[in-house]
């Protein structure tokens, strides 16, 4: 515990790193149709499908992608309101964030989802 709030306190550039990978993930999710609000910085990005049978199938198209990703279903969460929980992080390379969003955007095509079939998705 003290060793990660001595590298938090005097390696700063982890931290600069984790919002840069998280600007550019939510910038990857905007360009496939999901709409990110500026204000969110946090590590944890929800992505709310809000199909189940859908959201399974593309669960499992990203992971024989090699994408790991948690998947968000009912009781936890409504059954309209599923979402895919991707957690950035400092380590994260860029080819990796991207990789990651064509993944998703492979796996909606897969599942014939787009974020407008409700109108458009956003984070919660």
């Amino acid at each position: 515990m003290l060793e990660s709030l001595r590298i938090f306190k005097e390696e700063p550039e982890h931290l600069q790193n984790l919002r840069r990978n998280i600007q550019h993930f939510k910038n990857n999710l905007k360009n496939i149709g999901y709409e990110v609000p500026d204000s969110h910085e946090s590590a944890v990005v929800p992505v709310v499908i809000g199909d189940e049978k859908k959201l399974g199938e593309m669960y499992q198209s990203m992971l024989e992608d090699g994408v790991f990703v948690v998947p968000i279903v009912y009781p936890a969460v409504s059954r309209t309101n599923c979402r895919f929980r991707f957690t950035v992080m400092a380590t994260h390379s860029v080819t990796d964030l991207d990789y990651a969003a064509s993944s998703l955007e492979k796996a909606m095509l897969k599942a014939n989802f787009s974020f407008d079939d409700k109108g458009t998705k956003t984070a919660a």
